[in-house]
């Protein structure tokens, strides 16, 4: 009989065979982000992050929650909620975020993990009524902040913004394994935080430097207008 699968580690150490039978599952974790309408789920679990698939009736979770889950699964079709148990263990047990300033790049140390980053807003767009799509430029890497909010909530306007943001840290990567992009996942309109506006910045106030003047220029920061065009 299949062993009881009690962490995501074991979730997906199994062998191709072992993801096809049926198994025993028996998981604490913390939601770190769920999605009943794009299925989508990360959690917290033996101090790890990671993915989990859903399939079937929605799990009753949301993001925050500390979690036993129990029944079966087949692990290569992923957690239906028709055959998982749900406990509420904790209502409130999100860890602390792990801090994107200085290595916001560092894939390895954050990939599926809580965090925290700030960063200025330069595109914002709705993929459907339940999701928005914010371009963030934190640090020197741009970072796709997904929110998901209700139906009948007010969009926010961030557009232009400088921003905190809490959430989870995802890594996509090519067919060779390679990181191409950065999204942060966030279930909570709380989890976004404005701190202000470019157009506030008092950086946009110094006086204007030429690109020849670029080279010469000692100042920790420079005030430049132009147009970058890829050729």
């Amino acid at each position: 009989m299949p062993g009881v699968i009690t962490t995501a580690g074991e979730f997906w150490n199994l062998s191709d065979a072992e993801k096809r039978k049926s198994h025993p599952v028996r998981m604490e974790l913390t939601v770190l982000y769920y999605d009943a309408q794009w299925t989508l789920f990360w959690a917290e679990s033996a101090g790890q992050g990671a993915y989990l698939p859903v399939r079937g009736q929605p799990l009753p979770i949301r993001t925050g929650q500390r979690v036993r889950l129990e029944g079966t699964a087949v692990p290569a079709e992923g957690l239906a909620g028709e055959l998982i148990k749900v406990t509420v263990l904790d209502e409130s047990a999100l860890p602390a975020p792990l801090p994107l300033a200085g290595r916001v790049g560092d894939f390895a140390l954050l990939d599926t993990r809580w965090v925290e980053g700030e960063g200025y807003v330069f595109g914002q767009s709705d993929p459907d009524p339940t999701h928005l799509l914010f371009s963030v430029l934190c640090e020197n890497r741009v970072v796709s902040v997904r929110l998901q909010i209700s139906a009948k909530e007010a969009v926010p306007q961030l557009l232009g913004g400088r921003i905190r943001f809490r959430g989870v840290y995802v890594v996509s990567r090519d067919p060779m394994g390679a990181a191409q992009e950065v999204d942060c996942w966030i279930s909570n309109r709380t989890d976004i935080e404005l701190l202000g506006w470019l157009a506030d910045d008092e950086r946009f106030k110094l006086p204007l430097t030429t690109l020849d003047e670029l080279a010469s220029s000692n100042q920790p920061w420079v005030h430049v207008i132009g147009e970058v065009r890829a050729q």
